[in-house]
């Protein structure tokens, strides 16, 4: 029986910087994540843009999210040669949700996430969505269903007591206007 399983999903952008929007004065750029898929990026809000972090406990009984989201870093590339104007802002977690419970044999915890998070730096922007829901079992076992938008990448991970973490699940992004509309990638995986 395993004592605590964590279960992680994040979504990040995995270019160093995307180009937004290009003038012919100016180009507008908002920073990524620059990193491939990793369970390491807890405690670490410059390499995700959203992230909810589920600790089951099995010994307690307790089962705890957080949710967080990274900074959003944008830089205005001028064309006449002036020095670039970066400003970071932070959108906040008040749209991530959850509902978390253990049965009371303290075997199984049942988890419900909802992500969403959007640019505060472009007014009206789309929010990055996911939906998901967590069965923790004390065996270790997780299982994840659920659905997320095509954009950006989006990673589902589990960590057993102090094994090594386990991709569950990853996805590679595929362009910024997924982020319009229903979330259509459509998850369930088990391991």
């Amino acid at each position: 029986m395993a004592n605590i399983v964590r279960v992680r999903t994040t979504a990040f952008i995995d270019d160093d910087w995307i180009l937004f929007k290009s003038t012919p004065t100016y180009g507008m750029f908002f920073e990524g994540n620059n990193r491939g898929f990793t369970y390491d990026s807890v405690d670490q809000p410059d390499k995700y843009k959203m992230a909810q972090h589920v600790v089951a406990n099995f010994a307690t009984g307790a089962v705890n999210v957080y949710s967080e989201v990274g900074p959003t870093r944008q830089r205005i590339v001028w064309f006449n040669g002036s020095p670039d104007t970066i400003s970071t802002l932070l959108t906040d977690t008040g749209e991530m949700t959850y509902t978390a419970s253990m049965n009371s044999a303290k075997t199984q915890a049942t988890v419900y996430l909802r992500g969403a998070s959007n640019n505060p730096a472009v007014d009206g922007s789309p929010n990055i969505d996911w939906e998901y829901n967590v069965v923790i079992n004390s065996n270790g076992t997780v299982s994840v269903t659920g659905k997320h938008d095509g954009f950006p990448c989006h990673e589902i991970w589990k960590k057993v007591d102090s094994n090594v973490p386990k991709a569950l699940y990853t996805f590679q992004k595929t362009n910024l206007s997924a982020l319009f509309g229903d979330m259509e990638r459509s998850v369930n995986v088990s391991g």
